[in-house]
């Protein structure tokens, strides 16, 4: 933040958080108000912390921990009316069956309900396997199609994805090597982009795209 200075938005992450009532404290917090009262009041903190120094910046926020949540525990999240975070919903899947296991119309609708500014994550790399060396573009192009299909045909979508967002990663898990690097997946974040832009999988489309994105202009792509 000291090397951007007042950004309009700043993502704290806040997913995977497995290790909440680790001290005593926490632990007398959470038998006596919850553990979503607990992970809300963590983030409360975060928010503060850095709304201290930054008022103008809009907290953004993976919905993992709070997905599943009830409406009285999202209201957690308001403070004198106020919403405290825009949570990121994601679901990176390019098969229509796992996309939709990942996140369900009715969560997704109850978020863009209660929060009323939500953003979508998409994917244009990660790999499916440990090794993977290059990216899977059906995959992924696929994955741009069902969140453009899902934002068009839900009513709370329309109103409340503010965009979305396309993320990448280098591992198939922490502890993994590194594969599917930034300089094999290029192709893939300029389809994934013609994708969103255009609204369509129309074949020549991203060839055309693809070509004069990466200056491809002559060469015999399928050699």
């Amino acid at each position: 933040m000291q090397l951007l200075g007042e950004v309009p938005f700043l993502h704290i992450g806040a997913d995977e958080v497995f290790n909440l009532a680790t001290c005593r404290n926490c632990q007398f917090f959470q038998e006596e108000a919850g553990t979503n009262a607990l992970y809300a009041k963590f983030i409360q903190k975060v928010i503060k912390h850095v709304s201290k120094k930054y008022p103008a910046t809009q907290m953004m926020a993976w919905d993992d921990m709070f997905r599943s949540w009830s409406y009285q525990d999202m209201q957690k999240f308001r403070v004198k009316g106020k919403q405290l975070i825009q949570p990121c919903v994601w679901s990176y899947s390019g098969n229509s069956e796992g996309f939709n296991q990942t996140i369900k119309n009715q969560s997704l609708s109850q978020l863009c309900l209660e929060f009323r500014a939500v953003w979508a994550a998409s994917c244009f790399k990660g790999a499916c396997t440990p090794g993977q060396t290059l990216v899977d573009f059906q995959e992924r192009v696929y994955n741009q199609k069902h969140w453009l299909d899902k934002v068009t045909l839900n009513p709370s979508c329309k109103q409340a994805i503010q965009g979305i967002i396309l993320t990448g990663w280098s591992r198939f898990t922490h502890e993994m090597v590194l594969c599917e690097l930034l300089c094999t997946s290029l192709p893939s974040l300029v389809l994934c982009l013609t994708v969103l832009e255009k609204q369509s999988l129309s074949i020549s489309a991203l060839y055309s795209e693809m070509v004069a994105s990466l200056n491809l202009k002559g060469r015999d792509l399928f050699a």
